[in-house]
């Protein structure tokens, strides 16, 4: 997932960021990288939007309005695609029961 996002934010925003830079502070908060890579892609397949939401503000360190900017998308839309993301991620990462849908 991070070779699409590099290309994601390379492309469409004109930004660009390390990878193994982006890897080590995640690691150091404490989240394997495999573990919420396998969770976005899960993600992904439920609610794409939401999975590059979280791509694009995660890795990406973009706002809210850049994101809405990129996906094409109003502002309140990414920011409720943003929450809902978190959540569904954050369960998924706890280890609790996993939601159907999104």
């Amino acid at each position: 997932m991070l070779r699409d996002l590099t290309y994601l934010v390379d492309f469409e925003v004109g930004r660009s960021f390390c990878a193994p830079q982006v890897l080590l502070e995640v690691e150091t908060g404490g989240i394997e990288v495999v573990a919420l890579d396998s969770a976005l892609r899960s993600l992904a397949k439920i609610d794409d939007r939401k999975s590059r939401v979280v791509e694009l503000r995660y890795f990406g360190g973009l706002s809210l309005e850049e994101t809405a900017e990129v996906l094409g998308v109003s502002q309140e839309t990414a920011k409720r695609d943003w929450k809902m993301a978190r959540a569904w991620l954050y369960t998924q990462l706890a280890g609790e029961e996993k939601p159907t849908d999104i």
